[in-house]
């Protein structure tokens, strides 16, 4: 009678933690939509943090040897590519994160007309579609962001792991199916066997934990990707159906990756919205060695199927680079599209530089080339800046922050502010 009690006990106190969470959980989701509504349309200059440079910089890294033009440092520091990247991006996710800052300082001149153009209307779409656009951004929330690194750093790296045969794992779960039939047996033997056991699998568990964690982090990554890109195709965004379709056409080359394995390898609540479950989680994965279990399972998959996920991350990432250019738009009055051109000039109409407050709007015109002379702190850098900065939006984004600006499609070079050796 007493053990029924305490069963009880203990599932009405699972059960309540599991309304709590509910109910937080909704709370959560509830703010976070007023906070997107509140804040979209608003840019705001932020500096740019040393610390988070690598964590976003993975794809980038990852695709240099892409076709078309990668924007060089000096032109990119010139342009404050850094903070105009951060004060730019309103991701949620690494996917965002990380694509945004490789479409920044990826120009491909040979991009059809019929691409811009699709490109131009998801995002002109997304800025009169707030309720398909809230649904994506809470999506992306939820996948969240990998931590101070990016997940193809860790994917790089795995082919270098050391193999665990999973014989050692079933091993482990008959050991515990004999200990639990000796309780029929005698129960004082059985209780102290599971002890020992125990103790056991936490001594195995720390061992292989502390080789393979930060790889461990990455399969909760790339198993939360998987389920997020499920989910948004799930949403049926009428312009988005390409992509839709791809996200599901690359999820069944992945087939071998369970998103049911989540629950199980866990690290930390690095998502928007967060789980209170993921306690118990790490006690069940210390006693049973589960999370390590998936890992190894999963770790010949991932290698052979890298190709997949790197589809399914550009193209989440690419829907939340285009939510952070609708943002772009919706925070200037005037905006444009710019117009491509074979004439060699560069054109702007009302031209301001979107990360100087209360900017003065110039108008040029240029075929040849241009001097440009005045007093110290006169605007000089600014200028040049704008048209720079300007000229990088176009070419990667299709955005201008102008009335009009024509350009014809170019490899963007600068030097303003080198230093001498």
């Amino acid at each position: 009678m007493d053990l029924f009690i305490v069963l009880i006990f203990i599932v009405g106190a699972l059960v309540l933690a599991a309304v709590i969470n509910s109910i937080s959980t909704q709370n959560r989701i509830k703010r976070f939509i007023v906070k997107l509504k509140k804040n979209f349309g608003k840019l705001e200059r932020k500096e740019y943090d040393p610390e988070k440079y690598t964590s976003y910089r993975g794809y980038f890294i990852r695709h240099l040897d892409d076709e078309g033009f990668i924007v060089d440092d000096i032109t990119w520091n010139d342009a404050e590519g850094e903070t105009l990247y951060t004060s730019i991006n309103k991701s949620y996710s690494s996917c965002g994160d990380e694509y945004l800052y490789y479409r920044l300082r990826h120009i491909d001149i040979d991009t059809s007309k019929e691409e811009r153009d699709r490109f131009i209307y998801q995002t002109d779409s997304l800025i009169l579609d707030e309720v398909n656009r809230i649904k994506l951004q809470l999506n992306l929330a939820t996948l969240g962001k990998t931590g101070r690194h990016s997940v193809f750093e860790y994917i790089s790296l795995l082919s270098k792991v050391k193999r665990v045969p999973l014989i050692l794992f079933y091993i482990v779960w008959i050991v515990y199916a004999l200990i639990i039939a000796s309780f029929f047996y005698n129960v004082t033997l059985g209780v102290c066997l599971t002890i020992v056991w125990m103790i056991v699998c936490v001594f195995i568990y720390l061992s292989h934990k502390k080789s393979v964690e930060n790889y461990i982090t990455s399969f909760e990554y790339i198993v939360r990707t998987i389920i997020t890109a499920e989910k948004i195709a799930g949403l049926k965004v009428p312009y988005f159906d390409k992509e839709c379709e791809e996200l599901l056409k690359q999820r069944k080359e992945l087939k071998g990756v369970k998103t049911s394995y989540l629950s199980f390898i866990k690290q930390s609540n690095r998502a928007g919205i967060t789980d209170m479950m993921s306690g118990m989680t790490a006690i069940i994965n210390c006693f049973f060695l589960i999370d390590i279990f998936f890992f190894y399972k999963m770790l010949k998959y991932v290698c052979e199927k890298e190709d997949a996920y790197d589809k399914i991350f550009e193209i989440l990432g690419k829907i939340e680079t285009q939510i952070s250019v609708a943002n772009l738009k919706a925070s200037f009055e005037n905006t444009c599209v710019p117009s491509f051109s074979d004439e060699n000039v560069i054109k702007g109409v009302d031209m301001i530089h979107p990360l100087v407050n209360n900017c003065v709007a110039n108008s040029f015109e240029n075929k040849k080339g241009m001097l440009i002379t005045g007093s110290n702190a006169s605007g000089k850098s600014t200028f040049l800046r704008s048209v720079l900065v300007n000229a990088l939006l176009s070419e990667t984004v299709y955005v201008a922050c102008a009335k009009e600006f024509s350009l014809r499609p170019s490899l963007l070079f600068s030097s303003m502010s080198l230093s001498d050796s």
